[in-house]
């Protein structure tokens, strides 16, 4: 999104504010979604993020070799009749300055999903929606810095301005002068509710769901509650559901058809980095542990005949 594709004039605060948002949270995001795969033995002309940008904004890419560049990824447009599957058979690869018509038997086609649609749609639906709560936030927070109105006369305006000055400033005592009618002005509550902490917890599970669609797992589990090994592994690897789940196998599917053609060893994995949480660490001794090694001395503990024998 450009924040500057109108001109600033024509654009209220309000609006460049709302803009701003939701540009800074879909940048985030994106990075999640661009970062969401690794791509492992890829040629060196090749690199991963050319594949994720091209399925990320483009919905899908062609894998294919040229003379003079070697091996390309590219996005795509789909040209000529499709198969009795209705699946494209040649396809127009798009690079700057390059055009090159290709066919399913000289290049491969990678889907970002069964449908070929870019993951730009869904990020820019969570960015706008996250956005739009972080806006409201900021709203309730101005409502908040007013929650008196003052009404009176020009005669008394400067009166009034000078009492809320004593107010703000914390006086002990406001003083006026015996002249000014107490009836002239009235002070009114806005009473606005409280709702920011309704709001972070209404935008924390929509972040969570962000999350959750990309496979990064978002089940909580209480502190007090021992974790099993089971519990642990499922907590640090990745939550394989359908959304995700399917852009990996779509992915998979060009590797192993790429490997085919080219004589390749590609591959493809979510791309993760484990938890060092203390649940984490605790498993790890407890491996140790199992594997008769006791990490609280550093010393090697070998079973013989039912004795712990520590080697030195």
């Amino acid at each position: 999104m450009d924040i500057f594709s109108k001109s600033k004039l024509t654009k209220t605060k309000a609006q460049m504010k709302n803009e701003i948002e939701t540009t800074l949270i879909f940048r985030r995001f994106s990075l999640v979604a661009l970062n969401n795969f690794e791509w492992l033995n890829l040629p060196e002309e090749i690199k991963p993020r050319f594949i994720e940008r091209a399925l990320f904004y483009n919905g899908s890419a062609v894998f294919a070799k040229t003379e003079k560049y070697g091996y390309i990824v590219l996005p795509a447009c789909m040209t000529g009749d499709l198969n009795l599957y209705y699946e494209p058979q040649s396809w127009n690869v798009i690079g700057k300055n390059f055009v090159e018509g290709f066919t399913d038997e000289n290049s491969v086609l990678i889907r970002n999903n069964q449908f070929c649609t870019p993951s730009y749609d869904d990020v820019m639906w969570y960015a706008q929606k996250i956005a739009d709560i972080e806006r409201t936030i900021d709203v309730n927070i101005n409502l908040h810095k007013i929650p008196w109105l003052f009404k009176g006369n020009n005669r008394n305006m400067l009166t009034l301005k000078n009492v809320f000055k004593q107010v703000e400033q914390h006086e002990p005592a406001i003083y006026v002068d015996e002249s000014m009618d107490p009836k002239a002005f009235n002070v009114f509550q806005t009473n606005q509710p409280y709702i920011i902490d309704k709001l972070e917890d209404y935008k924390k599970l929509k972040v969570a769901e962000f999350f959750e669609m990309w496979g990064y797992p978002t089940t909580q589990t209480e502190k007090n509650e021992r974790l099993t090994m089971t519990e642990s592994e499922v907590k640090v690897e990745f939550s394989d559901s359908g959304y995700v789940g399917a852009m990996y196998e779509y992915r998979k599917q060009a590797c192993e058809a790429i490997n085919d053609m080219f004589g390749l060893n590609i591959d493809v994995k979510i791309n993760r980095y484990r938890e060092k949480s203390e649940e984490y660490y605790e498993l790890e001794r407890m491996k140790l542990q199992a594997q008769g090694f006791n990490p609280t001395t550093g010393g090697e503990e070998v079973k013989e005949n039912g004795e712990l024998h520590t080697n030195s």
